[in-house]
């Protein structure tokens, strides 16, 4: 009978893809503010990456998971990232614009994602 594989092993794969390959392409092919374990919470999360992405110019949107979803990431091997659109994107791109791009990265590098659509909703991140 073949064992499931440990979720720390799912963490420590999935952040690897993040960090190294899918956060690097969204920042330099479609200028993204991208960050992983940033800041405590949601909701200051997204005020500080926003502020980041305001005051850099030029960004399409923000993207990231805070240090409450690292405790649950490494725990479970899935993490929600939390995204919006940037002030300075285009106003013909919307919120939901932005998650649908960070999903197919998301794919592009192998991970598995599942999110409904809404910009409400994080999108959940595992390694499949």
């Amino acid at each position: 009978m073949l064992k499931s594989k440990p979720k720390h092993i799912d963490y420590l794969l999935v952040r690897k893809i993040l960090i190294e390959k899918v956060f690097p392409e969204l920042r330099r092919s479609h200028g993204f503010v991208a960050y992983g374990n940033f800041d405590s919470t949601q909701t200051s999360g997204l005020y500080a990456i926003s502020k980041i992405a305001q005051d850099r110019g030029k960004s399409c949107g923000v993207v990231f998971w805070h240090s409450q979803d690292d405790e649950d990431f490494r725990a479970t091997g899935v993490v929600n990232l939390a995204f919006n659109r940037s002030e300075d994107s285009p106003k013909t791109f919307a919120v939901e614009d932005t998650g649908v791009v960070i999903e197919v990265i998301c794919r592009k590098h192998g991970l598995t994602t599942k999110w409904n659509g809404r910009s409400g909703r994080r999108i959940e991140v595992s390694g499949g």
